[in-house]
Parts: structure tokens; C-alpha cells; sequence
């Protein structure tokens, strides 16, 4: 397993390291203080995992997420930073971060969370390819086809996609969908899903301010209409 650490903090870094190395001894760690150094890197190694501060010496955080999604939009990348706006964090989301923690961390959260990022990359390898009415989405990529459109889902994006798919038509509570992203319906959970939701629209939706396909249901959750 190879890891990217993005942080300026070299005690942050250390902890890190030593986290990880306690529960995966033959961890490959990588870090890069500067942000246009770790992109370089993420892009040079395809590592199993990002994790990214959002406070960077020569660049901001969003514009290093944002380069690493051009190149890649499998890689989980988890943002780690002292900054708990809730702006921030629906940037974030929005942009194709897989996890957001805020500083300062406990380490048995961040390793459960981390657990099951890279359960979730293991898990796409075993995906079926799914063909619902125009949408075929791949079973060992993040590619989703709509009728002759090409897109590229995150991963989160993808997980909420195939819920959707299987079962077409019906229900899928906001609680099963939290459960299938992070493991655990978290507080705030729920809002977490709106945004990746909101993101899923913008790629799916002919006009994602009056979605025809992926449908709210009023405090409960959402469904894929097909008619």
C-alpha cells in the first residue's frame, strides 16, 4: 500500500507515519511539504491514498485537489486541515474529496476512515458492470455512460451512483447511502450525501436545478427515476 501525505507540518507528518506504520508496517509513505511537489508525486507513483491539508505554503489546497482530479478521479483523496468552515467543507466535497477531517484528529478515527476508503478501492475490482435504462456504468473504472455521454464519477460518486442503479425506481435512504460511503452514519452525514448528490447532478443532469433522473424524497432519500 502507498500512501501521499500533503502536509507543511512536519509534526503532522510524523504522526502520520507513525499511525499508519503501527497498523500497516509495509506502508509506503511519501510526503511532500509544498503542494506542486505532491501533485507530482500522486501523478509519478498512483498511490492507494491522498491525504491533503488545505493550508500549503505555495498553493492552495482546492487548486492541488483540483489538479490531481484532472489526471486522476480514483485515487481517495482525504483533506486533513484546521479548517472547519462549512464552506470549506462543501468545496471540498464538491470537488472531489473523498473524506474531510478536521484538526486536531484522533487517530483511531482517521484510521477507520481511512479503512474504509481503501476497503472501497478493493471493492470496485469486484463490481459487476451495471446497465440500467441509458446509463452504463463500468465495473473496473469510475466511467459512466448516459446514452452517448462519457463521464467520470469519484469514487464517492460512484458508490452513489450504483446504489441508485440497483434499485431504480425505489427508495435509497440518505442513512444507506452514508453507511456505503464512510462505514458509519455520522453526524452530518446526511448533509455530507446532499453535496455529493449535488455533484452526481451537475454530471448527470441535463439541467441539475430541476433534475429529471436522480430524484429527492423529501426527508428520506433519494431515487433514480427512469420515465
Amino acid at each position: 500500500m502507498k500512501i501521499v501525505i500533503i502536509e507543511d507540518e512536519e509534526e503532522i507528518v510524523k504522526i502520520l507515519k507513525l499511525t499508519f506504520q503501527i497498523r500497516w508496517p509495509s506502508v509506503e509513505i511519501l510526503a511532500a511539504n509544498y503542494g506542486s511537489k505532491g501533485i507530482q508525486i500522486v501523478e509519478k507513483e498512483s498511490p492507494d491514498l491522498v491525504i491533503l491539508d488545505l493550508g500549503l505554503p505555495d498553493m492552495d489546497g482546492f487548486d492541488v485537489l483540483d489538479q490531481i482530479r484532472a489526471f486522476s478521479s480514483e485515487v481517495p483523496v482525504l483533506i486533513l486541515t484546521v479548517t472547519n468552515d462549512e464552506h470549506c467543507i462543501v468545496r471540498a466535497l464538491e470537488s472531489g474529496a473523498d473524506e474531510y477531517i478536521i484538526k486536531p484528529f484522533h487517530q483511531l478515527e482517521l484510521l477507520s476512515r481511512v479503512k474504509v476508503l481503501l476497503r472501497r478501492r478493493l471493492m470496485d475490482s469486484e463490481e459487476v458492470a451495471i446497465n440500467v435504462g441509458p446509463f452504463r456504468l463500468s465495473k473496473y473504472s469510475n466511467t459512466l455512460m448516459v446514452d452517448n455521454r462519457r463521464l467520470i464519477l469519484t469514487n464517492t460518486e460512484k458508490i452513489i451512483m450504483s446504489h441508485l442503479l440497483l434499485n431504480a425506481g425505489n427508495l435509497v435512504p440518505a442513512n444507506l447511502l452514508a453507511e456505503a460511503i464512510w462505514g458509519h452514519n455520522y453526524t452530518n452525514a446526511k448533509d455530507a450525501v446532499r453535496v455529493h448528490i449535488w455533484r452526481l447532478r451537475r454530471k448527470v443532469e441535463p439541467n441539475p436545478q430541476t433534475p429529471c433522473f436522480i430524484v429527492t424524497v423529501p426527508h428520506l432519500g433519494f431515487k433514480l427515476a427512469l420515465s
